[in-house]
C-alpha cells in the first residue's frame, strides 16, 4: 500500500526503545551508556539537527571521579559520577556522590549529598548531604525547581 502511494520506507535495525513509564523513559537513557547501543541510534551517518549551545567545556576538579558516564557542557564536577547522564550547568560538589542517575540542566548537588537511581529535573538543589535513593525498578523523580533538604527513599 506505501509503495503504492510513493512513500519511502528503509529498514532499521538498530536500538529501539518503547517508553511507556519512568521506568522506561529512565533505562533508555542510561542504555546510552552502552557505546554499542548510543552508536546504533546515534550513528555518524544520520545527521541530527539541534539547537547549539556555545558554552564551556565541563570542567572537571582534581577531587573528581568519573566512570561510565555522559556529560553535556558547562558543569562543574567536583564530586563521584558512576553510571549517570547529566545535562548541561550542573555542579556536583565535593564528597558527593551521583550514581545510577539522570540529571536535567541546572541541577546542584550539595557536598556530600548521594543521589542513587533518580531523575532530577530542571533547576533541582539538593541540599549539602541529602541523601535520594531510588532502585533501577523504582527511580525517585524530582520535580522540577524543587529544594530538595531531606532524604528521599523510594
Amino acid at each position: 500500500m506505501a509503495a503504492k502511494e510513493g512513500a519511502f520506507a528503509y529498514e532499521y535495525t538498530g536500538y529501539l526503545a518503547n517508553i511507556h513509564s519512568v521506568q522506561s523513559y529512565y533505562q533508555a537513557n542510561i542504555d546510552m551508556l552502552e557505546s554499542q547501543k548510543f552508536y546504533s541510534l546515534f550513528s555518524p551517518n544520520q545527521k541530527i539537527y539541534t539547537k547549539v549551545k556555545n558554552e564551556e567545556p565541563t570542567y572537571y576538579s582534581n577531587t573528581s571521579k568519573v566512570s561510565t558516564s555522559q556529560f553535556a557542557s558547562g558543569s562543574i564536577i567536583e564530586g563521584e559520577v558512576v553510571q549517570s547522564v547529566l545535562s548541561r550547568n550542573i555542579h556536583v560538589h565535593k564528597d558527593s556522590l551521583v550514581k545510577d542517575s539522570l540529571l536535567f540542566p541546572r541541577v546542584v548537588i550539595g557536598q556530600g549529598a548521594q543521589v542513587e537511581y533518580a531523575i532530577l529535573d530542571k533547576g533541582v538543589e539538593v541540599a549539602d548531604g541529602v541523601v535520594i535513593r531510588g532502585t533501577a525498578e523504582h527511580p525517585v523523580v524530582v520535580k522540577k525547581g524543587e529544594k530538595v533538604t531531606e532524604d528521599i527513599h523510594s
